[in-house]
This record gives C-alpha cells, sequence and structure tokens, in this order.
C-alpha cells in the first residue's frame, strides 16, 4: 500500500551485490518508504532506513517531481547536505547509520 509522504526525503542503503559496490539511496518528494531496484538476477525490495522534510533549498533547486540520488560514501553526502542547509540535527541523526551501512570508503578502510 502506497502512502502520501509529501515534502519527504528517504534513504535506502543498496548493499554490495555482483562486484557491483554499496550505495546509498536518496528519493526526494517520495510518494512510498518502500523501492523496487531492478536487478539482473532479482529485483530488491529496500525499505528506507531514515526520512526527513526536504528543505527549502532542495525543493527550489528540484522542484516537486520525485528525484533519485545515488551516494557512494558517506563523504559525499555530508558535502551535497550542506550544500542544500540540510538542518545539522537531520544530518547528526542519518549519519548515525554510518556503521551500519557500509560504502566503499568504510570497506576500503
Amino acid at each position: 500500500m502506497t502512502e502520501d509522504y509529501p515534502d519527504t526525503v528517504f534513504y535506502f542503503y543498496l548493499p554490495t551485490r555482483e562486484g557491483r559496490p554499496a550505495e546509498l539511496i536518496q528519493i526526494l518528494n517520495s510518494n512510498d518508504n518502500n523501492i523496487w531496484v531492478p536487478e539482473r538476477e532479482q529485483d530488491n525490495e529496500l525499505t528506507a532506513f531514515y526520512s526527513r522534510q526536504i528543505t527549502p533549498q532542495e525543493k527550489l533547486y528540484f522542484g516537486e517531481e520525485q528525484i533519485w540520488r545515488i551516494f557512494s560514501s558517506w563523504e559525499e553526502l555530508q558535502q551535497d547536505h550542506k550544500k542544500f542547509s540540510v538542518i545539522n540535527k537531520a544530518l547528526v541523526g542519518l549519519l548515525k547509520y554510518r556503521e551500519m551501512y557500509l560504502l566503499p570508503e568504510e570497506m576500503a578502510a
């Protein structure tokens, strides 16, 4: 069942698979906290691990349409979120998942 989440940003973790690195998927203006990611062998259903309200800067830049953004490092995500003025409390809450959801930068360390 699809729910309506206006002005919401959801975060999903897609783990390493078939030699491809893990990724964070950020979806702006999403209408559901579950997504299907098509894969060659089998589609993956993912459930959001974090959500927050969209910032005015993101709304201005990305508009009202649903936008999927992919991040391969937590550092890249942090820089992006500072650019779009994500409040510190939301960023700190999101970064609590850094140890749980490893990305290539953490796996290499």
